[in-house]
């Protein structure tokens, strides 16, 4: 084979382990975390009446009457106003057309985050070489927190694809093109996508040719203003102006300035790094072997190590600067902290570069075939006891049902945790009670959550009676109002059972799948 081919055999496997990291095995699994049953339930909310974005946004699936109206900004109500509709608006789509899953919820972040090695690829390739993006494109492929962002219904690989498309446009030469891509960004999260701004000032300034890109660097961005600004004009159309207030007063000024309903975080400079150390594995050995290397040999101002240097640093100041701060506000810096790792074994891959296509080949090929055969998951499960007891309430009962969630005992998370978890994947009202009151509020109730210890202590002998359906995984128990059954045994023990993802009720809509394994449901 000529280094053409090999080339195109090494890029296509590129594309092969981008799909699997990000997309393979994704539907044996739930959605990870609590951001992403908020983001899936936004997606159907938005989505519920047609076509049109109904605006403001829900929390959760509007009921007949319409969405509870509160203040904007009220993490208890049913408003959600922290993030611009136009993603949850497309994934909303997307989960309708599919079936509505925790697959279906997260496929759009999947794609965004396969299109972000591409365009890593892409940058490596224009300012280095081929075997540059390669590189590239594989430290972020096998960066540990990107693949555990990707597992969930996200925007954050979003930001990060239209940055890095911004990035792109930038170093062709576009200004246009670069306007574009900043302003479409500004659709998808927030104002962090015009990273490629100060970056590019930074670069232009370090290279003393500021003077001759400077009015490119204007007009792109006056563009990019313009195009971003087209959706909060619908947005106050639709919504009205006190939403597109609250969202820049609250979410984005707050966030960065005054610490959000959180109250302000105190400086911690080592915010960011320790998230680059923990989240950027295998990658980061390479990274300090490469900046090493850089400092060396004094190539901090050659492409792309000054770009990719400079967005670092701007991002690092960014997030130790902000008043409220999240781990994964980090993940944009991963593209180029790959950008930079590449460094550190460009030169001396560089004369064996089609025996590396080869054995990239090779490894795609066994890695993918173990990962599709294997029985792994590439998102470990967070709530493995409700995955279990979803279908049983899913698939009995009404949307009207009750369910009471005890606290304590919770392996993972908390009460509030499982509160949005259930009201997710059932739609169905979720209250917490305590041991005390757990007998005085099982009146009203379907479904009784809690451990073991406290089935034994709270709960009386007669409710024991009245909930007689009992299903257990390890030490959390589902009881179900019904009535005994001599022909069946009195508990389920669901903990061997390695069960389907199933699909979201949406009881709007009963149309949609609502479960795939309703026959283990006796």
């Amino acid at each position: 084979m000529n280094r053409s081919s090999n080339f195109s055999l090494a890029f296509l496997s590129v594309i092969a382990l981008a799909a699997v990291a990000f997309l393979g095995k994704s539907h044996e699994t739930l959605l990870r975390g609590i951001d992403s049953n908020i983001h899936a339930g936004v997606s159907m909310a938005v989505t519920s009446v047609g076509p049109v974005p109904l605006l403001p946004m829900a929390r959760r699936p509007y009921t007949q009457s319409g969405p509870t109206r509160v203040a904007l900004g009220d993490g208890v109500g049913q408003v959600f106003n922290d993030h611009p509709f136009f993603l949850f608006w497309l994934n909303g789509g997307i989960m309708r057309a599919l079936g509505p899953s925790a697959w279906s919820a997260r496929l759009l972040t999947a794609a965004f985050s396969v299109g972000s090695v591409l365009l890593t690829f892409a940058i490596g390739n224009f300012t280095v070489s081929a075997l540059y993006g390669i590189l590239s494109a594989l430290f972020l492929i096998f960066c540990r927190d990107f693949i555990l962002t990707s597992s969930t219904m996200s925007l954050d690989t979003a930001l990060v694809f239209f940055t890095l498309l911004s990035f792109v446009a930038w170093i062709r030469g576009g200004w246009m093109a670069l306007g574009l891509a900043a302003g479409f960004g500004l659709w998808m999260k927030t104002p962090l996508v015009l990273l490629v701004f100060p970056t590019a000032l930074v670069t232009h300034a370090a290279q003393r040719n500021l003077k001759a890109h400077l009015p490119r660097l204007l007009k792109a961005g006056a563009l990019a203003v313009l195009v971003g600004s087209l959706l909060w004009l619908y947005t106050a159309k639709m919504a009205g102006w006190d939403v597109v207030r609250d969202y820049w007063i609250r979410q984005v000024w707050g966030t960065a300035v005054e610490g959000r309903d959180a109250g302000q975080s105190p400086t911690d400079w080592g915010f960011f790094w320790k998230f680059v150390v923990t989240g950027f594995l295998p990658g980061f050995p390479f990274l300090v072997w490469a900046l090493i290397k850089i400092t060396r040999r004094r190539e901090w101002t050659v492409l792309p190590t000054l770009p990719a240097a400079a967005a670092v640093f701007i991002l690092a100041t960014l997030v130790t600067a902000m008043r409220y701060r999240l781990g994964h506000y980090v993940t944009p810096a991963f593209p180029f902290l790959g950008l930079l790792s590449a460094y550190a074994v460009h030169d001396w891959l560089k004369p064996h570069e089609d025996k590396f296509y080869l054995c990239l080949t090779a490894f795609t090929v066994v890695l993918v075939t173990t990962l599709v055969i294997a029985p792994v998951s590439l998102a470990p499960e967070s709530f493995v006891a409700l995955k279990r007891f979803t279908p049983f309430i899913q698939t009995q009962g009404s949307c009207d049902d009750l369910v009471l969630l005890v606290p304590g005992g919770e392996p993972v998370g908390s009460a509030h945790d499982y509160q949005l978890f259930l009201n997710f994947y059932t739609s169905r009202p979720i209250q917490v009670a305590s041991c005390d009151e757990l007998n005085s509020k099982s009146a009203g109730a379907r479904w009784i959550i809690l451990s073991h210890q406290n089935r034994q202590s709270c709960l009386s002998l007669k409710n024991r009676k009245r909930f007689s359906q009992n299903y257990r995984v390890g030490n959390q128990y589902l009881l179900g109002l019904g009535h005994a059954d001599p022909s069946q045994p009195d508990l389920f023990d669901l903990t061997p059972l390695e069960l389907e993802q199933q699909a979201v009720t949406d009881c709007q809509a009963p149309h949609y799948p609502r479960d795939r394994y309703h026959s283990y449901v006796r």
